[in-house]
């Protein structure tokens, strides 16, 4: 939220809080034991706002590499 050199265009602004937003596709299983749930998730980014403008959709801009998917295992309620 607060100004810092090392960060250029990190600052949060509202008026342009809609290009902002980061897109994630994914999808999941979740295991119901009565005790406890296993849950598996899947996710890839879609869309990057750290990305410089008119290449922020990942899959047309550039080829997806390993650092953009991400492999979760949870056991518990979720959140």
């Amino acid at each position: 939220m607060k100004k810092n050199d090392e960060r250029p265009g990190a600052v949060f602004e509202g008026k342009d809080f809609y290009n902002d937003i980061a897109i994630g596709y994914g999808f999941g299983m979740r295991l119901d034991f009565s005790f406890f749930i296993f849950r598996i998730d899947f996710g890839i980014k879609g869309r990057d706002p750290s990305q410089p403008i008119g290449e922020r959709w990942l899959q047309w801009h550039r080829k997806i590499q390993p650092a953009d998917y991400s492999f979760n295992l949870g056991i518990g309620y979720p959140f």
